[in-house]
């Protein structure tokens, strides 16, 4: 079966007839962080590579959904901080449940 990524994939292409769909981007890990069932607080320091801005991927180490409270992710700088997330349901929010999450460099 080699070849096969090569044979079959998506391609999308814009108004102009441009190629638009870059497929799996390689994604720049400058940390990562732990985050307890119902923690909704607490800073986190990274280096910002010059050009970038800072994001967080929350990825779920429990998938029991045993928890109401939310936490938010504010990103200020090189600072991400957490936050109380009660009530918010934003892109930057989620369920306080326990996480690690890796924070990538973004280039803006």
């Amino acid at each position: 079966m080699a070849g096969t990524v090569e044979i079959w994939g998506v391609q999308t292409w814009d108004a102009n007839g441009n190629a638009n769909n870059y497929g799996i981007n390689p994604v720049n890990v400058v940390g990562t962080f732990r985050l307890n069932k119902n923690q909704i607080t607490g800073d986190y320091n990274f280096t910002v590579p010059l050009g970038c801005k800072l994001d967080v991927m929350p990825v779920s180490l429990n998938f029991a959904f045993d928890t109401t409270a939310r936490r938010r992710f504010v990103i200020s700088g090189g600072t991400v901080s957490v936050k109380d997330g009660a009530g918010y349901y934003g892109v930057d929010a989620d369920q306080a449940s326990e996480v690690f999450c890796l924070v990538i460099a973004v280039r803006v």
